[in-house]
Order: C-alpha cells, then structure tokens, then sequence
C-alpha cells in the first residue's frame, strides 16, 4: 500500500503540472454533482416538509367561455363554504388572500414597508393549522377569535420588535391596528409559504364595505382542502348543481 503511495506521490512531483489539472478537474466535478444533487432533492422536496401534504389540495375552478377553456388556481368564498358543507370528505379548508395589498407596517411610530405578495397576506385560522405552522408563541385560538389579529414568522417579530416579546403587542397595518396573537417558526426554504405577516381574513369580513366584496362568487381567493383519511378523491362541485 505505502509502495503504490510513493509511487502516486513520486508521478505527481514529476508532472506538477499535469497533475494539478487532473486534481482541479476532479475537485470541481465532484463540487458540481454535490450542487446539481442538493439543487434536485431541494427541487424534489418542494411542498413537502407539511405532515398533511397528500391529503392537503389546492382548490381550482375551471371556466369554459364559448371554446376558450381557463383554469384558475383561485376560487370565491362562498364556494369554499359550499365545498365544505356539502362534500362529506373534506375535513377543513383554508383561504389565503392577498389581493388586499399590505402596504406598510407601523410599531411604535416606526414605519416598515412591506412587499406584500411575498411577505403579507390575509388568511383564517385553519390556514395556520392546515399548514402545520409551528408555534413559537401566543395561540391560534386567540388569532381565531379576535378579528384584528396578526400572525408574525420568527423573522417578522424580530424585524419589527427585536428582542422584545412580540406577542400582545399592537401593530399598525394599512388603516387599522392589529394585535399580535402568535408568532411561527419561519418555513424552510423549500416550501411555497415565505409570508412574515399573517392577517386574520376575519377583519376583513366583519368590514361592512369588504365583507359584501368577499361574499361574491368572482371574488377570488387562494383556498386549500384537506380531506379525510379514508378517502382518496373528492367529489367535484358546481354551483349550478
């Protein structure tokens, strides 16, 4: 074994060279299929860190005007409500809004701004379970229960309270002020959730001016069922029906 290595060590000292081409060439191989595999299984694994995932479904509507057919990934409340009254294997659904743009954030009259198709978004309760989010601080049921209430990831808490306890304390978010009723560990990077703020949907339906907004069926929404168990499919559903 020891002859074999002093041979190895003695052809590489004498091509110095050559050597050190094969070596480079070998190294950034083996780093380029390391990164080409991390990238594929990050890929791969996308959506799938939720315990739930095959019983979780995106609901989608399909429309058909005339010969032109359009499927849309988004769907109205009242037609999330009927899914979930009449179709006996769904076991809850969530909504995730966020046509209402989350413009600002204000603490403490310091003002944040906020990219609110990647950071803010208004959802119900059962999105928070849904999804598995994993409670830090504070309590779904609380969130669930007061309409003015905010669900903040780990990083928004310590974006807009630093080391201060985040939980009870009152945020300033467009026209209104929000209490905190939970804070959530922050999703990993491989799953489509990347929001910091979380809006409780029930402010928004206790409006006078946009709950008859929300209550339309072209009012469109992201919604997610998750069905029971024992089932495998879910019975499709039409309001015409």
């Amino acid at each position: 074994m020891f002859y074999h290595l002093k041979i190895f060590l003695r052809n590489m000292r004498r091509n110095v060279t050559y050597s050190g081409i094969n070596i480079a060439g070998l190294s950034i191989g083996i780093a380029a299929s390391v990164l080409i595999f991390l990238w594929v299984y990050h890929e791969r694994t996308f959506d799938t860190c939720y315990p739930d995932t095959g019983r979780i479904y995106r609901i989608i509507n399909t429309y058909t005007f005339g010969d032109i057919t359009s499927i849309n990934a988004r769907t109205s409340l009242p037609f999330i409500r009927a899914c979930e009254t009449d179709i006996s294997e769904i076991e809850s659904t969530a909504v995730l809004f966020f046509s209402q743009p989350i413009e600002s954030v204000i603490v403490n009259n310091t003002v944040f701004s906020v990219k609110s198709m990647e950071e803010g978004v208004h959802v119900n309760k059962a999105w928070l379970e849904m999804f598995h989010n994993q409670l830090i601080d504070g309590s779904f049921e609380a969130f669930g229960s007061h309409p003015f209430s905010v669900a903040l990831s780990e990083s928004g808490a310590k974006k807009y309270f630093g080391d201060e306890l985040a939980i009870g304390q009152t945020v300033h978010i467009n026209y209104a002020d929000y209490m905190v009723q939970a804070v959530v560990k922050d999703n990993p990077s491989n799953s489509s959730f990347q929001y910091h703020i979380m809006v409780s949907i029930e402010a928004m339906l206790s409006d006078s001016v946009q709950s008859p907004n929300l209550e339309q069926w072209g009012r469109n929404m992201e919604s997610f069922c998750k069905i029971s168990s024992k089932y495998r499919y879910i019975t499709s559903y039409s309001k015409d029906e």
